[in-house]
């Protein structure tokens, strides 16, 4: 075998992790820029899930009856509180919380897709690049959202 024939087959068999490379920094670069062109409060429920995340950073607490969002499991609110304490409470860096659990998620749909296709691998880049492209998925990764969470949670769950 030649030095380019090697070459060229080395490639082939990483082209999904190149692709998945290449998908995982566009659709990181949308969202981050959905976390700077979307005002603060704009995003669905944004201000509320703002709320709980403070209230946890300033008051060590979780929301109490009555209060929106109230309902949701904490984890993605702590989270948040670490990144509010540690920032000054800056929302538009606490937003990087969900840009990083949406690219978890493609990741995770990735490592599904290799499971399930074991022989395909540009399958599974593919199907990263499927939930990569959904604008929902870029917009709500640019904003403060437990859905991130929840999808992440999701993927993993049938990775498992």
């Amino acid at each position: 075998m030649t030095a380019s024939g090697f070459l060229v087959r080395v490639e082939r068999r990483h082209l999904d992790r190149w692709l998945l490379g290449g998908v995982v920094a566009v659709f990181a670069g949308l969202a981050v820029a959905y976390t700077r062109i979307t005002p603060i409060g704009a995003s669905p429920d944004e201000l509320s899930h703002l709320h709980y995340i403070n209230g946890i950073a300033d008051h060590l607490r979780l929301p109490p009856a009555g209060e929106p969002e109230r309902q949701q499991p904490p984890l993605y609110y702590m989270l948040g509180a670490i990144v509010a304490k540690l920032t000054g409470d800056d929302a538009r860096l606490i937003r990087l919380v969900s840009v990083v659990l949406g690219m978890l998620t493609l990741l995770s749909v990735y490592a599904v897709a290799r499971r399930l296709f074991p022989l395909r691998p540009v399958l599974a880049a593919g199907a990263a690049t499927l939930v990569a492209l959904l604008p929902e998925a870029q917009y709500l990764a640019g904003a403060i959202n437990d859905d991130n969470l929840a999808w992440l949670a999701g993927a993993l769950l049938v990775l498992a």
